[in-house]
Protein backbone atom coordinates (compact mmCIF):
# COMPACT_ATOMS: atom_id res chain seq x y z
CA UNK A 1 0.00 0.00 0.00
CA UNK A 2 0.99 3.46 -1.01
CA UNK A 3 1.20 6.25 1.12
CA UNK A 4 2.25 10.25 0.55
CA UNK A 5 3.69 11.32 3.43
CA UNK A 6 5.12 15.25 4.82
CA UNK A 7 4.91 16.91 8.03
CA UNK A 8 6.01 20.20 9.52
CA UNK A 9 9.13 20.48 11.34
CA UNK A 10 8.68 22.87 14.79
CA UNK A 11 11.38 23.76 16.76
CA UNK A 12 12.76 26.52 19.16
CA UNK A 13 16.43 28.26 19.77
CA UNK A 14 16.91 30.77 22.61
CA UNK A 15 12.98 31.12 22.58
CA UNK A 16 12.42 31.74 18.89
CA UNK A 17 10.00 28.89 17.78
CA UNK A 18 11.12 27.95 14.24
CA UNK A 19 9.00 26.20 11.46
CA UNK A 20 10.01 24.29 8.49
CA UNK A 21 7.91 22.49 6.00
CA UNK A 22 9.05 18.93 5.03
CA UNK A 23 9.68 17.90 1.51
CA UNK A 24 6.57 15.16 0.66
CA UNK A 25 7.38 11.61 -0.46
CA UNK A 26 6.24 8.55 -1.57
CA UNK A 27 6.55 4.99 0.70
CA UNK A 28 5.39 1.69 0.52
CA UNK A 29 3.95 -0.03 3.41
CA UNK A 30 3.65 -3.78 3.04
CA UNK A 31 0.93 -5.30 5.17
CA UNK A 32 1.51 -8.11 7.61
CA UNK A 33 0.50 -12.11 7.43
CA UNK A 34 -1.47 -13.14 10.55
CA UNK A 35 -0.67 -16.89 11.16
CA UNK A 36 -2.78 -19.38 13.08
CA UNK A 37 -2.49 -22.90 13.19
CA UNK A 38 -4.48 -25.77 14.09
CA UNK A 39 -3.60 -28.98 14.60
CA UNK A 40 -5.28 -32.30 14.25
CA UNK A 41 -5.07 -35.99 14.53
CA UNK A 42 -6.20 -39.34 14.88
CA UNK A 43 -7.18 -40.26 18.17
CA UNK A 44 -7.10 -43.84 18.02
CA UNK A 45 -3.81 -45.52 16.69
CA UNK A 46 -4.72 -49.01 14.73
CA UNK A 47 -2.10 -51.75 14.41
CA UNK A 48 -0.84 -55.05 15.99
CA UNK A 49 -2.12 -55.44 19.03
CA UNK A 50 0.57 -57.30 21.40
CA UNK A 51 -1.94 -58.93 23.67
CA UNK A 52 -2.98 -61.45 20.61
CA UNK A 53 -1.33 -63.69 18.94
CA UNK A 54 -2.36 -62.93 15.75
CA UNK A 55 -0.69 -60.07 14.07
CA UNK A 56 -2.61 -57.21 13.02
CA UNK A 57 -1.36 -55.09 10.10
CA UNK A 58 -1.27 -51.27 10.44
CA UNK A 59 -4.07 -49.12 9.58
CA UNK A 60 -2.65 -45.62 8.47
CA UNK A 61 -3.78 -42.45 10.44
CA UNK A 62 -2.85 -38.95 9.96
CA UNK A 63 -1.68 -35.94 11.54
CA UNK A 64 -2.69 -32.57 10.04
CA UNK A 65 -2.04 -29.11 10.18
CA UNK A 66 -4.03 -25.83 9.07
CA UNK A 67 -2.58 -22.89 8.49
CA UNK A 68 -4.73 -19.90 8.70
CA UNK A 69 -2.87 -16.42 6.78
CA UNK A 70 -5.73 -14.04 8.43
CA UNK A 71 -3.28 -10.82 7.25
CA UNK A 72 -3.21 -9.00 4.37
CA UNK A 73 0.19 -9.47 3.64
CA UNK A 74 1.98 -12.68 2.46
CA UNK A 75 3.66 -15.23 4.89
CA UNK A 76 6.76 -16.16 2.84
CA UNK A 77 9.22 -18.73 3.84
CA UNK A 78 6.76 -20.75 5.71
CA UNK A 79 8.06 -24.02 6.82
CA UNK A 80 7.43 -26.69 9.77
CA UNK A 81 11.36 -27.39 10.88
CA UNK A 82 10.64 -30.39 13.00
CA UNK A 83 7.56 -32.14 14.80
CA UNK A 84 7.69 -35.38 16.56
CA UNK A 85 4.31 -37.27 17.86
CA UNK A 86 4.26 -39.53 20.84
CA UNK A 87 2.06 -42.60 20.30
CA UNK A 88 1.46 -44.18 23.52
CA UNK A 89 0.45 -48.30 24.29
CA UNK A 90 -3.16 -48.29 26.16
CA UNK A 91 -2.51 -50.45 28.74
CA UNK A 92 1.75 -50.84 28.88
CA UNK A 93 2.62 -47.48 28.31
CA UNK A 94 5.09 -48.42 26.08
CA UNK A 95 6.51 -45.85 23.10
CA UNK A 96 5.83 -47.18 19.92
CA UNK A 97 7.34 -46.90 16.67
CA UNK A 98 5.79 -44.85 13.65
CA UNK A 99 6.31 -44.95 10.49
CA UNK A 100 6.09 -41.86 7.69
CA UNK A 101 4.57 -43.26 5.01
CA UNK A 102 3.70 -40.50 2.95
CA UNK A 103 2.48 -36.29 3.15
CA UNK A 104 0.29 -33.75 1.05
CA UNK A 105 0.52 -29.95 1.08
CA UNK A 106 -2.94 -28.60 -0.32
CA UNK A 107 -4.26 -32.06 -1.43
CA UNK A 108 -1.45 -32.89 -3.57
CA UNK A 109 1.57 -35.87 -2.66
CA UNK A 110 4.53 -34.44 -1.77
CA UNK A 111 8.12 -36.97 -1.88
CA UNK A 112 8.84 -36.21 1.70
CA UNK A 113 8.47 -38.64 3.99
CA UNK A 114 9.88 -36.45 7.19
CA UNK A 115 8.52 -34.58 9.35
CA UNK A 116 9.64 -31.05 7.62
CA UNK A 117 6.73 -29.61 5.08
CA UNK A 118 8.17 -26.46 3.39
CA UNK A 119 4.77 -24.52 2.69
CA UNK A 120 6.76 -21.66 0.97
CA UNK A 121 4.32 -18.51 0.60
CA UNK A 122 0.95 -18.82 1.87
CA UNK A 123 -0.91 -15.33 0.69
CA UNK A 124 -2.55 -13.24 2.62
CA UNK A 125 -6.35 -14.47 3.44
CA UNK A 126 -5.35 -17.80 2.27
CA UNK A 127 -4.90 -21.57 3.96
CA UNK A 128 -2.71 -23.73 3.76
CA UNK A 129 -3.16 -27.74 4.77
CA UNK A 130 -0.20 -30.31 5.43
CA UNK A 131 -1.23 -33.54 6.44
CA UNK A 132 1.22 -36.74 7.35
CA UNK A 133 0.46 -40.28 6.67
CA UNK A 134 1.67 -42.83 9.46
CA UNK A 135 1.58 -46.36 10.29
CA UNK A 136 2.36 -47.36 13.56
CA UNK A 137 4.35 -50.70 14.91
CA UNK A 138 1.36 -50.95 17.88
CA UNK A 139 -2.03 -49.56 18.52
CA UNK A 140 -2.02 -46.74 21.31
CA UNK A 141 -3.70 -43.49 21.60
CA UNK A 142 -2.22 -40.61 20.13
CA UNK A 143 -0.89 -38.86 23.38
CA UNK A 144 1.48 -35.55 22.79
CA UNK A 145 2.87 -33.70 19.88
CA UNK A 146 5.79 -30.36 19.45
CA UNK A 147 6.39 -28.78 16.58
CA UNK A 148 9.04 -26.27 15.89
CA UNK A 149 7.60 -23.30 13.26
CA UNK A 150 9.96 -20.86 10.88
CA UNK A 151 9.20 -17.65 9.14
CA UNK A 152 11.70 -14.97 8.16
CA UNK A 153 9.41 -12.47 6.34
CA UNK A 154 9.50 -10.71 3.66
CA UNK A 155 13.16 -9.45 3.99
CA UNK A 156 14.45 -12.80 4.77
CA UNK A 157 14.88 -12.09 8.50
CA UNK A 158 14.14 -14.85 11.22
CA UNK A 159 14.45 -11.47 13.50
CA UNK A 160 11.93 -10.02 12.32
CA UNK A 161 9.40 -13.57 12.55
CA UNK A 162 5.67 -13.01 13.34
CA UNK A 163 5.78 -16.17 15.16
Amino acid sequence: IKYDISGVLRYTIEGVWYTQGLASDTITVQPDPQLYLKYFHSRDVFSDDPFTAEVEHPVPFHLGVLIENRGYGDAFNVQIMSSQPEIIENEKGLLIDFTIIGSSLNDKVTRSQSLNIDFGTIPGRNNAVGVWHMISSLRGTFNNFTATFQYKGPIDDDRLSLI
